[in-house]
């Protein structure tokens, strides 16, 4: 049950502490809501808004959230500094936006909003359009599935409700499209309009060339394509320019390739550049971990591998499919406890596994009963199972290629999304 209109008026006449929680963050949006005709609450937000919130910014971010579906932020809530990877999200404004996702009064109102206005107002004031990617992206970096924080991302600024947001960013996706789906909403999130006219999914089946449009291309001897002027010196000598809010793309060549993560999955992986330092760059990347996470990585260099491309000094190989049949061929002798044991004993690969296995073998002779027996068990099978990891990393070795850097998207390709100003919510106060 919404919160009555006499103990939402109280609750805006006391004012909120720093201290103020999701729960009730989440009650009071949805009091307001509840009461959206009311002149009083509109009067007040229209009051507030007249120095964009800044005598009460916590009042004046939840009345807009409850009366219009915006988060217009204020300028005393910034983003929170520090940490790994340098910023965390203002965590009050974190709960407004998850308020909004989940009342359902509010949908059509803000699946509209999504199309035009920014969703994350902290991190608007920390400079141009690129510096905000890199800083959300950053906000973002080192999550996975169970954070909420990557739900609230993936909702897209309210075009999706919290729930379907949330199972999204619970589901592995096991077909590559996680980092795409992790660089559209980390876009849109900075002020890129990712929501147009074609009908969204949370996930990204479709893929980077299709969810993000078609990328400016990058030759395979590191000159820019035709449309890509800001590349058009790079060469063997000189990796092409990748700038600070960038997506990259990565994908193997010619025919279709995968890289072997549990299962094949494509190729084909996008990042955005957060950093540059000469030729070294940080990037943040989702399909980090099992396929859910966005993680942040330092220190990574472009080298030219002839014939191939440019390449990160980091990224794992990929191969055909033909090369996957191989390699599962060659891992067949391995796939019993008798076969990969009697590798164990000989091959010079296993020498650091070989002690641990006599160990744990004596162990599981010396077992006293069933419970024992069962744990030890446990411990061989592991052992088992790193022997082969290693058995099929020496053996993809032998085949596969890097993948190289096939294109990028810009920034600016895409409608900028508007801060929520002080007029706007005048403006939307007096005409809804």
């Amino acid at each position: 049950m919404a919160m009555c209109l006499q103990a939402l008026n109280a609750a805006l006449d006391r004012g909120f502490g720093e201290s103020v929680d999701q729960a009730a963050v989440a009650a009071l949006v949805e009091g307001v809501t509840a009461h959206a005709g009311d002149g009083g609450l509109r009067q007040r937000c229209a009051a507030l808004s007249e120095d964009d919130g800044a005598a009460d910014p916590l009042g004046y971010n939840i009345l807009c959230a409850g009366l219009l579906g915006l988060v217009p932020g204020a300028a005393a809530l910034r983003p929170v500094e520090g940490g790994p990877s340098g910023y965390r999200v203002n965590r009050f404004l974190h709960d407004v936006r998850k308020a909004v996702l989940n009342c359902p009064a509010l949908e059509g109102i803000r699946r509209d909003n999504s199309r035009h206005h920014i969703f994350y107002p902290e991190f608007v004031a920390l400079g141009g359009l690129r510096s905000r990617i890199a800083a959300v992206a950053r906000a973002h970096a080192g999550m996975g599935p169970r954070d909420e924080e990557l739900a609230v991302l993936f909702a897209l600024g309210g075009r999706f409700a919290y729930a379907e947001a949330s199972k999204a960013a619970r589901a592995v996706i096991s077909g590559g499209g996680a980092c795409v789906m992790a660089a559209r909403a980390l876009y849109h999130a900075a002020g890129c309009g990712m929501v147009g006219r074609r009908t969204l999914t949370l996930n990204t089946p479709l893929g980077a060339n299709v969810e993000l449009g078609a990328p400016l291309p990058v030759a395979a001897d590191g000159n820019a394509g035709a449309g890509d002027a800001t590349a058009s010196t790079a060469g063997r000598d000189r990796p092409p320019a990748l700038e600070v809010g960038d997506i990259y793309l990565l994908d193997g060549d010619g025919e279709p390739r995968y890289v072997i993560r549990g299962s094949p999955t494509p190729a084909g992986h996008v990042g955005i550049v957060v950093e540059r330092d000469g030729e070294t760059l940080q990037t943040v990347d989702g399909g980090a971990g099992l396929g859910g996470d966005i993680r942040l990585s330092r220190d990574r260099t472009l080298y030219f591998k002839a014939g191939v491309g440019w390449a990160f000094a980091d990224c794992a190989p990929c191969y055909s499919n033909a090369e996957i049949i191989w390699i599962d061929r060659e891992m067949l002798p391995y796939a019993s406890d008798a076969g990969i044991q009697a590798a164990i004993a000989t091959d010079p690969l296993f020498a650091g596994v070989r002690d641990e296995l006599a160990r744990a073998q004596r162990d599981f002779d010396a077992a006293a009963n069933d419970r024992q027996r069962e744990q030890h068990r446990k411990s061989l099978a592991a052992i088992f199972g790193t022997a082969r990891r290693l058995k099929r990393q020496a053996i993809a070795a032998q085949v596969g290629e890097v993948p190289t850097l096939h294109g990028r998207w810009t920034p600016d390709r895409y409608p900028a999304l508007l801060p929520v100003t002080s007029a706007l919510v005048r403006c939307r106060l007096a005409g809804s």
